[in-house]
């Protein structure tokens, strides 16, 4: 695309600046300016009844589980998801792939509807399993970032690595320390991410000393009991940790400590986990982050809106070692844009802006949606200002 945003108020740089009245220009996949003031040229489009936030990045996912959403109510997250007799594994091999694909499909509309532009997908499954997600994605534009998991012995690792992003690991116990020491060494020859869930349900010392000590991971998943100790580690060896709130509330298993991971500056960044038993609307989660933790704080300072928006977005762009392209609006990163209006009746009125956005915004508010400078996604409201440089 090659047009000329103006709009009410951008968020622009790491820091989330705000800025009212400015424009965006964007050339094929690139901003190439950001600026206060409107400008008027011909490939202009007014949207100046919005907001221009970064792309939204879920930055974990299991997409697989689109196809079996709200299975098994009352079972506990070990008989759902424990590999590999937990429903959802049995679920997986049984459902015919096509109908995986095809439910993939659905989640990644829903997925470029809601503003989220990039997604870090837990694929599960092996080679077989990164096919499948890369045969759903041929039709999208939403940005993947795919982690692996060795089904076949430790001897798929080497060919799961060429086709995916890095590894995403269940538990390490699954693995023997020599599996756990060779995904490490094969990921860091190709230069790849390592990620791991660690301390989903129970506070186990020994899951996440095995995965420090011998995968050296760059993400925790989880750390719902984390102590400030475990906290204090992951700070030292410079891990970024992803949470997802609202799955471990969907699960009955609690709730991360948001304030000790804040208060000792660890990079956070926000997911939705699975499919199956959560939607994945980050609104919906940047929402249930802001109010659950003020009612289980009882903190009216925290945490603030601007923080969790950057979780996800600038937190979550560095964590996936995406940050030099992506996660914030600036010059010569790609525009992954959402533009958000603020005259529509749930936000309009709005005396703090980033505020409205994190607990009030719905899909409808949600006007555009621009991935590496294409359209992931428009609101019929604004059709007209768009179709002549749609993809251009």
């Amino acid at each position: 695309m090659n047009a000329t945003f103006n709009i009410g108020f951008l968020t622009y740089g790491d820091d989330l600046d705000l800025i009212r009245e400015g424009h965006i220009t964007v050339e094929g996949e690139y901003i190439v300016e950001t600026g206060r003031g409107y400008v008027s040229e011909p490939s202009t489009i007014d949207l100046k009844s919005t907001i221009a936030i970064p792309g939204i990045i879920n930055a974990h996912i299991h997409t697989g589980d689109s196809a079996f959403k709200d299975v098994g109510f009352g079972l506990s997250l070990r008989e759902l998801v424990s590999y590999p007799n937990g429903l959802k594994h049995k679920l997986l091999t049984s459902i015919h792939r096509r109908q995986i694909i095809k439910a993939i499909n659905k989640t990644l509309l829903f997925l470029a509807s809601t503003g989220t532009t990039i997604f870090c997908d837990f694929r599960e499954g092996g080679v077989e399993g990164v096919k499948i997600l890369r045969e759903a994605l041929e039709n999208s534009i939403v940005k993947p970032i795919i982690l692996g998991r060795p089904i076949k012995g430790i001897r798929e690792v080497n060919d799961l690595i060429k086709c995916s992003d890095g590894f995403g690991i269940g538990s390490v116990f699954n693995y023997s320390v020599n599996d756990l020491k060779l995904i490490k060494e094969v990921a860091r020859k190709h230069s790849k991410i390592i990620a791991a869930h660690v301390l989903e349900e129970i506070n186990n010392e020994d899951e996440f000393e095995l995965a420090l000590k011998h995968l050296e991971p760059d993400i925790l998943v989880h750390m719902t009991y984390a102590s400030r100790d475990n906290i204090l580690e992951v700070k030292e060896r410079e891990i970024s940790i992803v949470i997802c709130p609202r799955a471990n509330a969907s699960f009955s298993i609690g709730t991360p400590p948001l304030n000790l991971m804040f208060n000792e500056n660890v990079n956070i960044a926000l997911g939705t986990d699975n499919v199956a038993w959560n939607s994945p609307n980050m609104f919906r989660e940047m929402e249930y982050v802001y109010k659950h933790y003020r009612a289980m704080l009882k903190n009216p300072g925290f945490p603030k809106a601007e923080e969790i928006l950057k979780m996800a977005t600038v937190n979550a762009a560095k964590a996936l070692r995406i940050s030099d392209m992506y996660g914030s609006i600036k010059e010569g990163k790609k525009a992954n844009i959402i533009f958000i209006g603020l005259n529509d009746p749930n936000i309009a009125k709005s005396r703090n802006i980033m505020l409205s956005i994190i607990h009030r915004c719905e899909v409808e508010n949600i006007k555009l949606t621009l991935v590496n400078g294409k359209v992931a996604y428009y609101n019929k409201q604004i059709y007209k200002r768009i179709s002549k440089v749609k993809n251009t």
